[in-house]
Formats: C-alpha cells, structure tokens, sequence
C-alpha cells in the first residue's frame, strides 16, 4: 500500500505518487480505485477523446489496468482506512512534538 497526503487530488499527484510507488515496489498488475474523474471520463456525452483519461494512457502505456470499484461499500472502506491513517498519523506527530517539549522543558530545568 501507498499513500501520500496532497492538498488535492489532482492527476499530477496521482502520476507522481504512482512513479514513486513503481520504483519502490515495481510494476502492479492492476489498480483498483474509485470512480473520480482522474481516473475514468464520467461523461457519458464527452465530445472526444479516447475515452480515457490522461493517467489511464500513462498506465496503459506501462501495461497497468485499472480497476474502478461499483459499489459504495468499496469507496467506504477506502474512505475508512484513509480515517483511519489520517487519525494515526496525527496522533503520531502529537505525541512526538509533545515527547520532544518534555525533553526541552527536562534540559533547560538542568541548566
């Protein structure tokens, strides 16, 4: 699994991230995702086009299919899990910001 926190999701972001999980990890088979316009044309009338998106060429181009989820309840534990790293991460850089002020607090008592 890859994340990354952006101020949006943009195709960009999706590209760059997707570089950097390629390097990392190698090439998937397959994405699965949900149904936001970075991944699939939504519009049923678009005037042209291939039909594809411009990160859906770029993983055609590197033989990735992707795999957009049907149903709510994939997009919720999606949704969920991202909560919950959100959540965790957080936490995390709280309880280390708090860690490193007792550490100030306990060295300037000593001086």
């Amino acid at each position: 699994m890859h994340a990354a926190f952006v101020p949006s999701e943009s195709t960009f972001d999706y590209l760059r991230e997707t570089k950097s999980y390629v390097v990392r990890y190698g090439r998937p088979i397959a994405f699965y995702s949900d149904k936001l316009s970075v991944f699939r044309v939504n519009r049923k009338d678009a005037a042209g086009g291939d039909g594809m998106t411009q990160f859906a060429r770029a993983l055609h181009e590197i033989n990735i299919d992707i795999i957009c989820a049907n149903s709510s309840q994939a997009k919720g534990r999606v949704e969920g899990l991202l909560a919950h790293c959100r959540t965790a991460w957080s936490r995390n850089c709280g309880l280390r910001a708090l860690r490193q002020s007792q550490r100030r607090m306990r060295s300037s008592r000593r001086s």
